[in-house]
């Protein structure tokens, strides 16, 4: 475990007791005045003879484009699979991160690619970037 049983159950603990405390603060329309204890009334509502707003509208929010599936190359997913198990990258190669690129060149060339990764797995810090250069080099 990332951190010991004893620090999660504490901060646990702790952050559980700030939730109460806000809770009960924010309890029932009133807010207590911490000088002296006693709670204060909640703030009157504006003038009766003004008619009462509605609440205004948030902003539309557009509809996220819908994100293009990509598909890859049966071999190329095999050979990126390859590059991760034999463990000589100095990082993994994340199919999606380099899914796109890969997807504007012929399976060819994105197997050329992998291959040249494969000569150079040593010497590249980010495996990833690396694809993604190398590919839009190529396409």
């Amino acid at each position: 475990a990332k951190y010991e049983e004893g620090f999660v159950v504490e901060f646990v603990e702790h952050t559980a007791s700030l939730i109460l405390a806000d809770l009960k603060a924010g309890a029932g329309g009133a807010e207590e005045d911490s000088a002296n204890g006693s709670k204060r009334e909640a703030p009157e509502a504006a003038a009766d003879d003004e008619a009462e707003a509605p609440p205004a509208k948030r902003p539309a929010v557009a509809a996220e484009p819908e994100k293009k599936k990509i598909t890859m190359k049966r071999a190329v997913a095999a050979e990126i699979q390859r590059l991760n198990t034999a463990g000589g990258l100095l990082a993994p190669l994340r199919p999606g991160a380099v899914a796109a690129a890969l997807a504007g060149v012929d399976e060819a060339t994105a197997l050329e690619v992998l291959g040249l990764l494969d000569e150079q797995q040593a010497e590249v810090e980010d495996p990833n970037d690396f694809v993604r250069k190398q590919a839009a080099f190529r396409a």
